[in-house]
């Protein structure tokens, strides 16, 4: 069939972007229930400091959400790049 498109792969640059997205916001939420606020009230009630390890997990798994992010967005750019060569 002439003059029809095929679908777009899975692994195409904005469905991948999507990807990262939804699972970043799932990190960090995730993460900074976890470690943040379960692991870390824990942790407040063991020793007695209240707010501290709450406070310092839900920063330790906030900073390696980010962390994540980039590194993914990273390799996506490596890819782009190197698909965009192939291309051309």
């Amino acid at each position: 069939m002439q003059g029809r498109k095929t679908p777009q792969s899975t692994d195409s640059p904005p469905n991948k972007t999507w990807q990262i997205c939804l699972s970043f916001g799932l990190t960090v939420g995730i993460a900074v229930y976890l470690l943040g606020f379960l692991f870390g009230a824990w942790l407040d009630d063991t020793w007695g400091t209240k707010p501290l390890f709450t406070i310092i997990g839900a920063l330790i798994a906030i900073a390696s959400s980010f962390y994540r992010l980039i590194h993914d967005f990273m390799v996506l750019d490596k890819w782009q790049k190197e698909h965009k060569g192939k291309k051309q």
